[in-house]
């Protein structure tokens, strides 16, 4: 499935590679159903955003985002929810239900 072959491949980015887990950083929001992870690897970092309820919203955390994936959209099946490419901390961010983006730091 192409969909796990970009996972896979998003993976394998810089802000991926650190095993310290000082670089993690993971928000849960039990009433929202929303989980939020932040991985960093020195200046490289990406940020996902994982919706287990209903549809809702979400906001990134400082700095600007690129999108790297979302599963909403058309081509992984999704419901074509469109999620902003690129994202700063005003950014209002779409999530359907039972849906993920990832985003990376953009420079």
């Amino acid at each position: 499935n192409t969909f796990y072959r970009e996972l896979i491949a998003i993976r394998k980015r810089d802000g991926f590679r650190s095993t310290n887990r000082q670089d993690v950083e993971v928000q849960s929001d039990e009433e929202r159903q929303l989980l939020t992870i932040m991985r960093r690897n020195g200046a490289a970092e990406v940020w996902l955003a994982f919706n287990f309820g209903d549809a809702t919203v979400v906001t990134p955390p400082p700095g600007r985002w690129k999108k790297l994936l979302a599963s909403t959209e058309e081509c992984w099946g999704g419901t074509g929810c469109e999620v902003p490419s690129c994202a700063g901390q005003e950014t209002t961010i779409p999530l359907d239900k039972h849906s993920l983006v990832v985003y990376e730091a953009a420079g």
